[in-house]
Formats: structure tokens, C-alpha cells, sequence
């Protein structure tokens, strides 16, 4: 009998080993998959492109039912060493503790643990060394055991994933491991998400430097074109009168000329010069003679037409050519020049200078002389003024 009973109690008990075996293999099983679970969800989140801020959500609402025994929180950790509660999902037993901050500076050892990156399980705060100087605070918002997961990007810790709870605890290698785990997905998370900012922002910065370099370009082929333009107008432009030089006065004359000889219309040319220009320089000065010029350049602008051409083609020679003009409308016009020239007077360092002008006036004969042929006639003309007494017009048709 006694054997029987021997026997039956082993069986018992061996039964019994089993069940038990078969009870922690099947929660092990439990949590391996629910940790597969939370962990697959966190990595999915992470590939769909969902915010750090989201996932950590996440993250917290699926710890939390894992877990509820547990407060779960999410805090970061400034460069100062201030500690900020941003989520926080509490237990029926321990209030939230979301917006708290703390100065985890005055714990110095246990923020520089952190900084380690090193997982913190904390059993029973009022024990604990590390913690000591923050442990009325903690004991008061219901923490007594604490796990700290600090996430590290770039080799700073910039948060704290942590569970708390209101008793004493012995943190478990599977609680551990799991806080650890999600812990390192939030970092990949936030990572990445800083991956796309900082391409964001070199390809913001890219743009604005394109931007720039646009606007300089612009700018600085404007400055070109000014520069062009400027070069343009002084290589065409008398630098004392402003009048156009010889150069500009032929092109535009040539022009006109070419014009003129197609649609058979009729123009004449002005010559003029100013009598006895060399005394001027040598009683009055050169500067006395330069102004000399200016004035008539400022009379012969009052008086020629839109479509007449006016240059300075020498020291005191000017000429000019008048489109669809005929010679007694030029002398005409000549001689109200003239008159003008002779009652002009010069102020030049408390001086007058008066002077005259002789003018040479040709037309146009026919539609086979080349323009310069044509000038060439008024100079002659000019020069007979000049031969008969100066301060005249002289023309040839």
C-alpha cells in the first residue's frame, strides 16, 4: 500500500511539474508573441513614415496594455538636464504625471547614467543611491520602482522611455528587454525623422543659395548691361558737349542717307564752324574755349528738330543733316542759328565772350552722290563763308 501511495504521489508531483512547465512555456510563448506584436507594430509605423510623435503614442498606448499594472511615460531630456513629461498614461493607482518637469541635475550621478545610455531598473527608489536626491519627488507622485530606457540620437540622450510603478518591484529580464526594444525602435524613428529634416533643410538651403546665386547673376548682368550700354553711348558721345561724335554722326547720317535715296525723298546738310575759335583759346583759355563749345551745343539743342542729326566731327567743326528738308527751309534754319550763335554770351570768370559762327548749307542734288560727297559740298560752302567775311551762311543746291 504504502508503494502504491509512493508511486501515485510521484505521479502527482511529476503531473504537476509538467503543468507547471507547460504554464510558464505557454505564458513565455504569450509574451514572446505580444512582444513580436508591439514590436511589428512600432516597425510598421516606422516604414509607413508616421512621426516620432506618433509612434511614441503608439508605442505607449500598446506598453501600456502590455503592461498595466504600470505607469507608462515619454519624457525628453534638454542639453541643461530638464526633464519634461510629454505623455503619460497612468494606472488606476498612480495619477499622471504628464507636464511635470524635474532638474536632474541635482542628481548628478543618476543623469550621468542616463547619458551612458544604459537601461535603469530601479527597485525601490527610497534605496536606490542614484536617485536619492529626487526621491521625495518621485515618492510623491506615487513612484516607488522605476525602469529608465534613456533614447540616444546622435550619441545624445535626448528622452526617456519609462515605466513606473506605485510599489516596490523586481524588474524581470523580459520586462527589460521589451522597454529596450521598443526603446531602439524609437530611436531608428526619431532618426529618421531627423534624416528627413536635415535633407529638408540642406534642400531649403540648396534653393535659397540657388536663389541667391539667381539674383546676384541678375544683378550682376544688369550691372553688365548698364556697363555695356554706358560704353556704348560714350564711344558714340562728344565727352564735352554730349553731342554725338564723328562716329555716331556718320552712322546715323548713313542711315538716313540710305533712307532718303530709297524712297526718293530729298534731305540737306549743315556745316558749321565757329570763326576764330583759336583766338578764343588763346585770350580766354582752353577751359574759356570748352565752354565755348558747350553753349552752342546747348543752342543747337533748342533749335534742331526730332528727326535732324547733330554731331561734333571736330575740335570747333559741327554738322548736321536735316531729312526731307528743302534748301531754303535748311537756310532758314542756318540763319536763325546763326543770329542765335550772335547774340550768345559766354560769362567766363567775370569775362563775356561773344562769338560767331559760319555755316555752309548743301542739298541733296540727286539720288547717285554718296553722303559723303554731299558733306563734302557744305564744308566747301563753308569755308567760302568763312573766305567772304565769317558770321555767314553760304549754301549750293
Amino acid at each position: 500500500m504504502s508503494i502504491i501511495f509512493i508511486i501515485l504521489v510521484l505521479t502527482l508531483l511529476f503531473t504537476f511539474i509538467k503543468i507547471r512547465q507547460y504554464q510558464i512555456e505557454v505564458r513565455a510563448a504569450r509574451f514572446d508573441k505580444q512582444r513580436a506584436d508591439i514590436v511589428n507594430k512600432i516597425a510598421k509605423c516606422i516604414s509607413s513614415e508616421l512621426a516620432p510623435n506618433q509612434i511614441i503614442t503608439i508605442a505607449l498606448k500598446d506598453i501600456a496594455q502590455y503592461f498595466p499594472m504600470y505607469r507608462v511615460s515619454y519624457s525628453t531630456i534638454s542639453p541643461q538636464g530638464i526633464l519634461s513629461v510629454h505623455s503619460c498614461i497612468p494606472t488606476e493607482n498612480s495619477p499622471s504625471i504628464e507636464g511635470i518637469e524635474a532638474d536632474l541635475t541635482i542628481a548628478p550621478q543618476y543623469l550621468a547614467a542616463l547619458k551612458k545610455q544604459k537601461i535603469l531598473a530601479i527597485d525601490d527608489v527610497e534605496t536606490n543611491s542614484l536617485i536619492a536626491p529626487l526621491k521625495d519627488a518621485m515618492i510623491e507622485g506615487k513612484t516607488r520602482a522605476v525602469l529608465d530606457a534613456p533614447i540616444n540620437v546622435k550619441n545624445n540622450v535626448v528622452g526617456l522611455f519609462c515605466l513606473d510603478s506605485a510599489s516596490t518591484q523586481h524588474w524581470s529580464a523580459s520586462e527589460i528587454e521589451i522597454i529596450k526594444e521598443v526603446t531602439s525602435y524609437i530611436e531608428i524613428a526619431i532618426r529618421q525623422a531627423n534624416y528627413v529634416i536635415d535633407i529638408e533643410q540642406m534642400a531649403a538651403k540648396l534653393k535659397k543659395y540657388n536663389h541667391s546665386l539667381e539674383e546676384q547673376v541678375k544683378a550682376r548682368t544688369a550691372e553688365i548691361e548698364i556697363a555695356k550700354k554706358k560704353a556704348e553711348t560714350l564711344a558714340l558721345t562728344d565727352e564735352l558737349t554730349q553731342l554725338p561724335n564723328r562716329r555716331a554722326f556718320y552712322q546715323m547720317a548713313e542711315c538716313q542717307h540710305s533712307q532718303a535715296v530709297r524712297y526718293c525723298h530729298s534731305y540737306c546738310v549743315m556745316m558749321f564752324d565757329i570763326d576764330n575759335f583759336k583766338s578764343i583759346n588763346d585770350t580766354f583759355g582752353h577751359a574759356a574755349g570748352d565752354k565755348v563749345l558747350c553753349s552752342l551745343a546747348d543752342l543747337v539743342r533748342k533749335i534742331i528738330r526730332k528727326s535732324d542729326v547733330i554731331g561734333r566731327i571736330g575740335g570747333e567743326e559741327f554738322a548736321m543733316m536735316l531729312p526731307e528738308t528743302e534748301i531754303e527751309e535748311a537756310k532758314d534754319m542756318a540763319e536763325r542759328l546763326r543770329a542765335h550763335v550772335e547774340q550768345c554770351q559766354v560769362k567766363f570768370e567775370q569775362q563775356t565772350i561773344r562769338f560767331t559762327l559760319s555755316i555752309g548749307v548743301a542739298q541733296q542734288p540727286d539720288y547717285k552722290q554718296s553722303f559723303d560727297s554731299i558733306l563734302a559740298q557744305a564744308d566747301t560752302v563753308l569755308y567760302q563763308a568763312k573766305a567772304s567775311g565769317r558770321n555767314k551762311v553760304n549754301c549750293i543746291a
